[in-house]
């Protein structure tokens, strides 16, 4: 099965740009706030543990028309401060790179995968005093989202 080219339009981009700059703003503001915001319903937030980061599992969901997201995860710190929120897009959701430019002018490749690492992606990211969302390119699907990192501690 070949894998879907960026069609633009083909999603629901006003509600993609919204629910992703509403995450990073609601990161921002801290982990109630984030999971209060939180697009796959009610989630649990494990207790609060001795090691220094908790990985809590988002869920699948659909952002819109043509856009799902298949795994979600929120990593909180110590004092429940948002430390990242990651979302790995599904592989028939294919958000164009020409249309996280247009939205994003401002935005920067910002990393790069080792020549040996078996699943390489670049990364081009925006910040502003919310913090930095990133765009990970996996080289199989150059041109396609494969997932988007929100990091508030960024920018």
């Amino acid at each position: 099965m070949e894998a879907p080219s960026p069609r633009p339009g083909t999603y629901d981009t006003d509600r993609l740009w919204g629910l992703i700059e509403e995450l990073a703003v609601a990161a921002d503001a801290g982990a109630t706030a984030l999971l209060r915001r939180w697009p796959a319903g009610h989630i649990q937030v494990p207790a609060a543990a001795s090691s220094r980061l908790r990985s809590i599992e988002g869920g699948r969901f659909t952002i819109g028309r043509g856009t799902i997201v298949a795994r979600s995860e929120i990593r909180l710190g110590r004092a429940n401060e948002v430390v990242l929120v990651g979302l790995d897009m599904a592989p028939s959701s294919c958000i164009a790179r020409a249309d996280v430019q247009a939205r994003y002018p401002e935005l920067r490749i910002t990393g790069f995968a080792a020549p040996d690492d078996p699943h390489r992606k670049r990364y081009w990211s925006v910040s502003s005093d919310k913090g930095s969302i990133s765009f990970g390119f996996a080289e199989p699907r150059p041109d396609c989202v494969s997932n988007i990192v929100i990091d508030p501690h960024a920018g």
